[in-house]
């Protein structure tokens, strides 16, 4: 009762204590504040209604606070030892609020000196808390506001509703807070072994121990227990020291390798070395012979010789005792064991004993006489068997005597045909066995006799062969190759043929047995075109020009081509043939020989003096024509007089007059009424005047502007072939085809001769021809001649025999 009763009154006291620190109002200004005292780190109410103070939003605060507009309660704190100062509304009131640390003189409801102002914690919803270090003996205000923001009206601002906040003041490390009340000073743990004292420690210094499976090892409460490995035993609270003091003694052992667990005795019959982990069991062999398990296993001893037993035998708590055996008659000396006086076993009876084993002990029997005659000894006497005696059997298939003595069965020296020998052992008679017959796809590489069976081997693959024959006799031999392979005898396989190169023929061709050679092409004199196969030597397509083909030439003769029979008077490079007998000469190919330029340009000079002559004689006429009465006829048109040169330049044109329907530029074509069948009856130039007939005006045209006929004609176009025909003329008629003059080639002009003149006319153009009895009078075109050529179109035009208009 003496010790009870001040427990309680105590307990009222500070039950009364807590009442009044949590009953305790805040003050709107630090001038009145209280201080904040009672049990620590417990929710404490507030009633907001009192702050009417203006909340210091800069910090360090304007000279006056009135620039902010939230409403704030104030308390007070000194701390009677250096420690953290913990003030929080997190999760503990619906107010926004904004916590705010002063020191210093109290001006103007604050501390003159802001330390900390914190709004709106992670995590808090618009709540804060509020943790800073705070200096023993030093005054802080604490300030709770509402949230507002800058410059607004005081009058409006938003005061403090009422809820809850915790304050705490949290000892630093080596100390504690034993009485859990904020107005006390924190205890030092100082000296204290065993022991941690973080921040904010609470309760007496001895509550503070390391706890199992660490260890303070370095005696001081700031610094953290370490823990302890396994090995050791650190299994009650308040260990201090380095964990190596603490490990498991041998005879003990960490059973589950955790400090903070209590080590386990290890049972006799075991052995625990010291900080182990195992309890290990003696081995086979040894045994624990003091009975402790902090001392190593002994070996048993000796194991027992023969014709002793092991009583007891070698356990991990018995060491080994040897007794005698029970002896076994006629049992060889040392060959007795036993496990007990009643399991007496022998290994070895003597000779001639064979060795009977009992259900727990042996005995030694006596070996039945040997064999006797038409018997043979099947099984001998041996250490646990006894000897036995069989009959001779007879043996299928031998042709000769089977014998048979005591110690072998049956044998037989020759088998019959088709069969060979299997030889009998001791007890077993021989046998004779059918040959094994060699299936597809083998043959026999070992014959069936007497002694041994038909041995059969696999036919040998061929590579590259396309038929193999291997029969029950002979191996795999290739009778065909695949196509363009040979089989090449000594290596007995199939290879590819060579292939000929492009210059290169079959001389030899591939078959079976031989492969294909190849010979380099012949070289053929005097062949323009060469064709070498790989099947035919070097053949002449075509000889040059002084060689023809011979008609005896074979594939690979160098002379194919032989040289033409020489031409007199003709170069040989110049002779042509096809035969032997056909040699001609060159006439185009001939023309580049001097002699022929010679006589060619003589007559080229030859015919330029005669055509200048023409041109002479018909501008003769032209004047003597303009003295002639028709010249009336013909006074409305005006005379050009045409220099020889213009004439000599275009012979062929209309020199000298123009009339009014009369184009230069132009050749016109006209078809006169007359036979039906001819295409063109007379080719004329220029057109008809207005009033005339077609035939007057085209002849009083034509007699003033043609010129008068070369004395000997020539016409010829050096593109066609040219025919002599006989022709009279007629004066042209009017044709109304026009061909343009602008064309690419111009137009190639013929003159026709006078009286009964040979001529050369385009037959493949134009051919000239007669109708009915009188001579050429007109010039027709066959209906079959085809269009002119694309290098120009040929016209011939045509003067009347004389000068006149008929």
């Amino acid at each position: 009762m003496t010790l009870t009763a001040p427990l309680a009154v105590l307990a009222v006291l500070a039950g009364l204590h807590f009442a009044t620190t949590l009953a305790q109002s805040p003050s709107a200004s630090c001038s009145g504040s209280q201080p904040l005292v009672g049990a620590s780190n417990t929710p404490r109410s507030y009633d907001g209604s009192v702050g009417v103070y203006n909340a210091p939003w800069m910090s360090p605060p304007p000279a006056s606070y009135n620039s902010g507009a939230g409403k704030c309660i104030t308390w007070q704190y000194t701390p009677a030892t250096a420690g953290n100062i913990y003030f929080s509304t997190c999760g503990l009131t619906s107010d926004d609020t904004v916590l705010v640390a002063s020191t210093g003189a109290c001006t103007n409801d604050f501390g003159e000196t802001m330390i900390l102002m914190l709004d709106d914690t992670s995590g808090c919803q618009f709540r804060t808390i509020l943790s800073f270090e705070a200096t023993a003996g030093t005054r802080y205000f604490l300030h709770m506001c509402t949230y507002a923001s800058y410059y607004l009206d005081p009058s409006t601002a938003v005061k403090l509703t009422s809820g809850q906040f915790i304050f705490d003041f949290q000892c630093p490390a080596g100390m504690t807070d034993h009485d859990s009340l904020v107005e006390t000073a924190c205890i030092s743990c100082t000296g204290v072994q065993g022991i941690y004292a973080p921040v904010d420690s609470r309760g007496a210094c001895s509550t503070l121990l390391c706890p199992a499976g660490t260890s303070d090892d370095d005696s001081s409460s700031l610094t953290p227990c370490v823990a302890c490995g396994p090995g050791t035993d650190t299994s009650s609270p308040g260990k201090y020291g380095l964990c190596t003091n603490f490990n498991v003694p041998a005879g003990k052992y960490d059973h589950d390798s955790n400090s903070a667990t209590a080590a386990l005795t290890c049972p006799a019959g075991n052995y625990a070395p010291a900080a182990g982990v195992l309890c290990t069991p003696c081995a086979a062999g040894s045994w624990d012979h003091d009975g402790s398990s902090a001392t190593a296993c002994v070996s048993c001893a000796s194991e027992c010789v023969a014709g002793y037993y092991e009583s007891p035998g070698c356990t991990p708590t018995t060491n080994r005792a040897c007794a005698t055996c029970t002896p076994v008659t006629s049992c060889a000396a040392s060959s007795t064991t036993c496990t007990s006086p009643t399991t007496s076993r022998c290994s070895t009876c003597l000779a001639n004993f064979y060795k009977v084993a009992g259900p727990s002990s042996d005995t030694c029997e006596a070996c039945a006489a040997a064999c006797t005659t038409g018997t043979f000894e099947t099984a001998d006497c041996t250490a646990t068997s006894n000897r036995v005696c069989t009959a001779c059997t007879a043996i299928s298939d031998c042709d000769a005597t089977v014998s048979c003595t005591s110690t072998s069965n049956g044998r037989c020296s020759a088998c019959a045909s088709g069969h060979y020998l299997v030889p009998g052992s001791t007890s077993a008679q021989d046998a004779c066995a059918v040959c094994e017959t060699c299936g597809v796809g083998t043959f026999e590489s070992q014959a069936c006799t007497h002694a041994t069976n038909r041995n059969c081997t696999q036919c040998t693959p061929l590579e590259n062969c396309a038929q193999v024959s291997c029969t029950d006799t002979t191996d795999s031999v290739c009778v065909q190759c695949h196509a363009g392979s040979f089989y090449n005898t000594t290596s007995q396989a199939c290879h590819a043929c060579v292939e000929c190169a492009s210059n290169e023929f079959e001389a030899i061709a591939c078959t079976f047995l031989t492969d294909r050679s190849c010979s380099a092409c012949a070289n053929v004199t005097n062949c323009a075109s060469v064709t070498c196969t790989s099947l035919d030597d070097s053949v002449c397509e075509s000889c040059t020009s002084t060689t023809y083909m011979s008609p005896n030439a074979t594939a690979g003769d160098d002379e194919q081509c032989l040289p033409c029979a020489p031409v007199a008077g003709c170069a040989h490079a110049n002779v042509v043939c096809t035969t032997a007998t056909d040699s001609r000469c060159n006439v185009a190919a001939s023309s580049a020989d001097p002699t022929v330029i010679i006589v060619v340009v003589v007559l080229a000079a030859l015919l330029l003096i005669v055509v200048l002559a023409v041109l002479l004689v018909k501008r003769r006429q032209r004047r003597n024509a303009r003295k002639s009465p028709d010249a009336t006829r013909r006074s409305g048109q005006t005379n050009h007089p045409a220099t020889t040169m213009e004439m000599l330049a275009n012979p062929l044109s209309d020199h000298g007059v123009q009339s009014d329907n009369e184009a230069y530029s132009q050749v016109k074509y006209s078809t006169a009424a007359g036979d039906s069948s001819n295409l063109y009856d007379t080719l004329a130039l220029g057109g008809r005047p207005s009033g005339s007939s077609p035939r007057a005006t085209q002849e009083a045209l034509y007699d003033n502007i043609r010129p008068a006929p070369p004395a000997e004609p020539v016409y010829s176009n050096t593109t066609q072939t040219t025919q002599a025909h006989t022709l009279e003329y007629e004066a042209p008629k009017f044709d109304s085809r026009v061909v343009d003059s602008t064309a690419a080639t111009s137009p190639t002009y013929e003159m026709a001769t006078f009286g009964e003149p040979q001529y050369e006319a385009p037959v493949s153009a134009v051919e000239a021809y007669a109708t009915g009895s009188a001579p050429y009078d007109t010039l027709h075109r066959r209906s079959a001649v085809e269009s002119p050529a694309s290098d120009g179109v040929v016209y011939t035009r045509v003067y009347a025999a004389s000068g006149s208009n008929s």
